[in-house]
C-alpha cells in the first residue's frame, strides 16, 4: 500500500532542493540534507525487499534501469542535440561579454558542438559519464542507480546464503560498515568516490529506520529537537554539500542527514492532516522526475521576464542557475515547481489523447 506520506515527504523535498538552486535565504539550511533526504526515503522504502529468483531480480534491475537509467538518457541525449540552438537562443552563451560582472556567469561560456561531439557526448550519456549544465541535478540519478543496483544485489544474496534473517542481517551490517569507512576514507582523501559509499550508507541508514524505528521516528519531540539541531548547524555554518563530498564534518554530515529525514517525515505527517496541502505535496510528491529535469529551463522564463522589464542585454537568459536580483528568488522556485508539473500534466493528456485515438474510443 502506498505511504502518502513518503509521497509528502518526496514532495517537500523536491521543493527544497529547487529553493536550493535559487538564491534562497534558506539555502545553507535546505543543503543540509534536502539531497540526503532522497536517498534515505529510497532505503526505506526498500526495506522490506526480497528476491526468491534470479528472474525476480533481474525484474527488478529492469524497472530500476527504467525509472532511472532511461530519463537520464533520454533527457540528456535531447539537451545535446539542442545544445547548438540553445547558444543560438542565448539559453547557453558565448558572448564573452556575459563573463563581465559576476552575476550568474560562473560556469562560464558555452561553445557551439561540432558533429564529432555531439556523437561523442551521446555515447557518454548512455554510460552516465556525460552531462550538460541544465542537466546538472541529474547527478542524483546517477547516484541512485548505482546505490539501487548495489543494494539489489546484496539483498539477492540473503536468498542464496542465508536462511535466517538475523545472520543475513548481521551480513548486511558487516558490508555497509565497511561501505562506511571507505566513504569516510574518501571524504579524508577528497576522493570521487566519497559520494557514491556516503549515497550507499544513506541508503542504508533508511533501510534501519524503515526495520527498527518505523513506529518511533512519527514524534513530535523528535519533530521539534530534529528542527532545531538542524538551525543550530546552520548557525554554525556547518557545510554538507553531498554532491561535491564537501562537508564541514563527516560525522554532522550523517547527523544533518538523519535530523533531516526526521524532521521532513514529520511535517509531512503533519501536512497529511490538511487535505488540500495533503494533495499539493503528494501530486508535487509523485513528480519528482520532471521537476528534477525541467527545473533550471522554467528558470529562464523568470530570467527572460527580468531581461524585458530591467532592459537587460539578452545574453543575460545563460545566466545559470539564475540572474539574481533581490526577491525574484520567490518567483524562481514558482516556476521551477509549477512549469514542470504544468508540462507533465499537458504530456498526461496528450499521451492519453493519443492512446484514445489509436485505439478508436475517439471518433474521427
Amino acid at each position: 500500500m502506498r505511504d502518502i506520506k513518503l509521497d509528502i515527504a518526496k514532495g517537500i523535498g523536491i521543493c527544497f532542493m529547487v529553493l536550493g538552486h535559487t538564491t534562497s535565504p534558506f539555502v545553507n539550511f535546505i543543503y543540509l540534507f534536502h539531497v540526503a533526504l532522497f536517498f534515505i526515503i529510497s532505503g526505506y522504502l526498500f526495506a522490506d525487499r526480497t528476491y526468491l529468483s534470479l528472474s525476480s531480480l533481474f525484474k527488478h534491475l529492469l524497472n530500476i534501469a527504467k525509472r532511472l537509467w532511461l530519463p537520464f538518457v533520454i533527457f540528456v541525449s535531447a539537451l545535446i542535440l539542442l545544445h547548438n540552438c540553445f547558444v543560438d537562443i542565448n539559453f547557453l552563451t558565448n558572448n564573452e561579454l556575459f563573463l563581465q560582472g559576476s552575476n550568474g556567469n560562473s560556469w562560464g561560456l558555452k561553445n557551439y558542438y561540432s558533429l564529432e561531439q555531439v556523437f561523442s557526448k551521446l555515447l557518454k550519456a548512455f554510460s552516465f559519464s556525460n552531462s550538460e549544465q541544465l542537466a546538472g541535478a541529474l547527478w542524483f540519478l546517477k547516484a541512485l542507480f548505482l546505490v539501487s543496483v548495489f543494494s539489489a544485489l546484496i539483498r539477492y544474496t540473503k536468498n542464496l546464503l542465508f536462511k535466517s534473517d538475523n545472520k543475513f542481517y548481521v551480513y548486511e551490517a558487516i558490508v555497509y560498515s565497511v561501505i562506511l569507512l571507505l566513504a569516510y576514507w574518501g571524504y579524508i582523501n577528497q576522493s570521487s568516490c566519497c559520494r557514491i559509499f556516503s549515497t550507499l550508507f544513506l541508503f542504508y541508514i533508511g533501510i534501519l529506520i524503515s526495520r527498527y524505528f518505523k513506529n518511533l521516528i512519527l514524534n513530535m519531540r523528535l519533530f521539534l529537537f530534529s528542527f532545531i539541531m538542524l538551525l543550530i548547524f546552520c548557525y554554525f555554518n556547518v557545510k554538507v554539500d553531498v554532491g561535491t563530498s564537501e562537508h564541514s564534518s563527516f560525522l554532522l554530515f550523517l547527523l544533518a542527514s538523519i535530523f533531516g529525514f526526521i524532521f521532513v517525515l514529520n511535517l509531512s505527517f503533519l501536512f497529511s492532516k490538511r487535505e488540500f496541502v495533503k494533495n499539493i505535496f503528494s501530486y508535487i510528491g509523485q513528480n519528482t522526475l520532471v521537476i528534477l529535469c525541467f527545473h533550471f529551463i522554467a528558470f529562464k522564463f523568470v530570467t527572460l521576464f527580468q531581461i524585458y522589464y530591467y532592459d537587460l542585454p539578452m545574453y543575460r537568459l545563460a545566466s545559470f542557475p539564475t540572474y539574481d536580483n533581490g526577491y525574484y528568488w520567490i518567483v524562481y522556485f514558482m516556476a521551477g515547481v509549477v512549469i514542470p508539473l504544468l508540462l507533465s500534466a499537458f504530456w498526461y493528456k496528450l499521451k492519453f489523447y493519443l492512446i484514445s485515438f489509436f485505439s478508436g474510443k475517439i471518433k474521427t
